[in-house]
């Protein structure tokens, strides 16, 4: 069985509308990906946990690349990472997986980086597919990365292996009435581990 391997380095063009843009590739441990999560948080775009390059350090799955998307004008459009997976069913292959995408301002620069993914997945004989999961609680957000992801070729497929609902707390508050707010069973399993043999303590 081969193990999972993201592409090489690349770089694409893609015009989308009236506007174009530059798409490029990174693989794990390229010195360019953190540079381009700071260009975007410095843009307002925040990324999740999942597609930072400290995420992809730990090694929580078995290779990842990012990929950037850039203006003409050299402007940061949006970023995302891109999870190999190996296939069970076949060996040899793999499933390349966006967890949590979200955080698209401009759904020209999503258009362009999701075809350009899809483009290369076409390229490489081992992806069998390529899954994109959104999550945002901004109602426009997804609609604007749906529709991009459409234009570039994805489509939704029956069922899903993602919850329906996410849990959202708010930690403003001062932690007696955060837990005070929680569901009932909820504090009775916090308050159940002082009678389990663990210790819960802070770590400086």
């Amino acid at each position: 069985m081969t193990s999972p391997t993201a592409p090489p380095p690349s770089e694409s063009v893609h015009r989308v509308g009236d506007d174009t843009w530059t798409v490029t590739t990174l693989p794990n441990g390229a010195p360019g990906w953190e540079q381009r999560e700071a260009e975007l948080a410095d843009a307002g775009t925040q990324l999740a946990l999942q597609h930072r390059s400290v995420w992809a350090e730990l090694g929580s799955a078995p290779e990842r690349f990012f990929v950037a998307v850039r203006s003409a004008a050299g402007c940061p459009g949006w970023g995302f990472a891109v999870a190999v997976h190996p296939s069970r069913a076949l060996p040899g292959h793999h499933v390349w997986r966006i967890e949590r995408a979200g955080g698209v301002r401009n759904e020209g620069a999503a258009h362009a980086g999701l075809r350009a993914l899809a483009d290369l997945a076409r390229q490489d004989r081992s992806v069998l597919r390529v899954d994109l999961e959104i999550l945002s609680r901004d109602d426009a957000v997804r609609a604007r990365l749906g529709r991009a992801a459409r234009g570039a070729g994805f489509r939704a497929r029956p069922g899903c292996r993602c919850y329906a609902h996410t849990v959202a707390i708010d930690l403003r508050p001062p932690e007696p009435e955060i837990f005070r707010s929680l569901h009932r069973m909820a504090r009775r399993n916090v308050e159940a581990i002082e009678k389990l043999p663990v210790a819960v303590r802070a770590i400086a």
